[in-house]
């Protein structure tokens, strides 16, 4: 909870401070309520109107002044509270892109957008709304002590027997509330993974004829997420009983021995009311620190699951730059890879030596490691050996400099959520004709002309083809000096085939070029060879000129 308060909290120490000051202030004056009122009607049965007049405008000033508190206090905790929910959520989503491994290989992509989204608006709630309720409730409580404990030690003692009971009780019932939170906080979930994955291959399914067994999976998933919600909701259902129950017996005993002490002469009028009074007021805060164990144990548990995506291991950052060269040349030493989590190698030992310009079509069975290789080359993959770009080891560069000049087109090449003119050069300082030039040398500028065009969810949806002459686009564009490409062709029609295998070439002959590819469309062009055998023959990885 520290970390998350040390993020969420940067730069509104002053707002939280003020915070807690109203807070402070408003359980004072709340506290002295039940004096004035008490003093009021000692007065009044004196037949003492015109001082009583006076009691009456200075407890009507102390009711408006915590009206006006209470406001300022919630509108400061929603400023307060939205700032560090932004705070979280961009700490999260930093981490996250920047983790070495891709935390996606670790949290289900649902899961991620679970924490990021609702845990990071429930993690500040301890100290954002609990801290300064704490505070008052804590201030007002501690004021009504001493204020019964002035009036009566007797029926003070009464009453503290009975409000230590209730807190051990509660004490305990917060302990099942943080379990079964934790339990159900993971089983939503899994249950959030569930129908994102289903809605993510909703076609598949319907395909194969598995709708029944997908929908009875995500019921299975519903009926756990329904146990678990069931024993937090038990658990939680049983702290305002338990309060309410000690809270109306100490209200009973309290009025009780007040009014019994008031009979027999031990206690004036003015001072009986003022303790019942102050016991009432005792009530609220006691009350709202019961309310308050749920919602900050939800919180205890939603910030413990944000840490545990910024726990990941993040991508080493170096400071040096990649040397331009007329000879650009990617070099592996020992390059060994292993699925994460797993002993699985993709790579094992691969060492390699190629220097362009020039083209290298690389070669390998269906889970070889093609995709791995060219990801650990362009440092999206941490690397478990030496890799060298231009004779600089991989491991001091900038990110920013290494995948400038070493630039990965994968398989993956969704467009960003945006306009076409966001998707070619973005980060760039370039112009539109500059856009427009490389729109018309890949060819893509036959399907769309519009930079102001929207692509994604919101836009225009492109096909496989459409997306690997966009990719190449903006390949263009970054003008890298190694270009690495994974299943360029895929998706690409017989018409478009011609513009693309011109493009390679052209970019052959000013770049180093790496295709991992299944196909021979590339084959006429001059190239060498790179062969990735399967693992179980050794993963043995040679280049050869064709």
């Amino acid at each position: 909870m520290k970390t998350v308060w040390n993020i969420a909290m940067r730069g509104q120490y002053g707002s939280y401070s003020t915070l807690l000051v109203l807070a402070f202030t408003a359980g004072i004056i709340t506290a002295t309520q039940p004096v004035l009122t008490g003093q009021i009607l000692q007065i009044l049965s004196g037949n003492e109107w015109e001082a009583a007049r006076a009691s009456i405008l200075l407890l009507t000033c102390v009711f408006l002044c915590e009206l006006v508190l209470q406001v300022l206090i919630s509108l400061l905790q929603a400023h307060i509270g939205g700032r560090c929910g932004k705070k979280l959520r961009d700490h999260s989503m930093n981490l996250t892109v920047n983790s070495q491994q891709g935390i996606e290989d670790i949290l289900p992509t649902g899961e991620i957008q679970n924490r990021v989204l609702t845990d990071s608006a429930t993690a500040p709630y301890t100290f954002v709304n609990a801290a300064p309720a704490v505070l008052r409730a804590t201030t007002l409580l501690l004021a009504c002590i001493v204020g019964m404990a002035f009036v009566s030690l007797m029926l003070f003692g009464i009453v503290v027997g009975l409000v230590l009971l209730t807190t051990l009780v509660v004490l305990q019932l917060s302990s099942w509330i943080r379990k079964s939170t934790h339990l159900s906080r993971t089983d939503a979930a899994n249950y959030g993974v569930a129908v994102w994955n289903l809605l993510g291959s909703l076609k598949v399914y319907k395909s194969r004829n598995a709708e029944p067994e997908a929908l009875r999976h995500i019921s299975d998933k519903s009926e756990t997420l329904r146990k678990s919600g069931i024993r937090t909701d038990i658990s939680s259902s049983l702290v305002m009983p338990s309060l309410n129950l000690g809270t109306q017996i100490a209200l009973v005993l309290s009025i009780g021995g007040a009014m019994w002490a008031m009979t027999s002469g031990r206690l004036s009028t003015g001072e009986g009311v003022s303790f019942v009074m102050f016991m009432l007021y005792s009530l609220s805060p006691a009350v709202e620190l019961g309310t308050l164990i749920s919602g900050a144990a939800q919180a205890n548990v939603a910030a413990a699951r944000l840490i545990e995506i910024w726990n990941q291991p993040q991508e080493k950052q170096g400071s040096a730059l990649v040397p331009s060269s007329p000879k650009p040349s990617l070099v592996s030493s020992n390059l060994t890879y292993s699925y994460p989590g797993t002993e699985l190698q993709v790579l094992n030992s691969i060492n390699m030596h190629i220097e362009g310009p020039g083209l290298y079509l690389m070669h390998g069975s269906n889970g070889a490691g093609k995709s791995t290789f060219l990801a650990l080359a362009n440092g999206v993959l941490p690397a478990q050996g030496k890799i060298f770009v231009n004779g600089v080891d991989s491991s001091t560069l900038s990110r920013k400099s290494w995948r400038e000049n070493v630039l990965l087109v994968d398989q993956q090449r969704e467009p960003f959520h945006g306009t076409l003119r966001d998707n070619i050069g973005a980060g760039l300082d370039i112009g539109d004709n500059d856009r427009i030039q490389a729109m018309k040398r890949t060819g893509f500028i036959k399907h769309y002309q519009d930079l102001n065009l929207k692509l994604g969810d919101d836009g225009v949806e492109l096909s496989g083809g459409q997306r690997s002459l966009l990719a190449i686009t903006d390949a263009l564009i970054r003008k890298p000096q190694i270009l690495l490409l994974d299943e360029i062709s895929a998706g690409v029609d017989k018409e478009t085939i011609p513009t693309l295998v011109t493009v390679i070439e052209q970019c052959a002959q000013q770049s180093l070029v790496v295709v991992a590819t299944h196909d021979n469309i590339l084959d006429k062009i001059p190239h060498q060879v790179i062969e990735l055998n399967d693992l179980a023959a050794g993963a043995e990885l040679r280049s050869r000129p064709l």
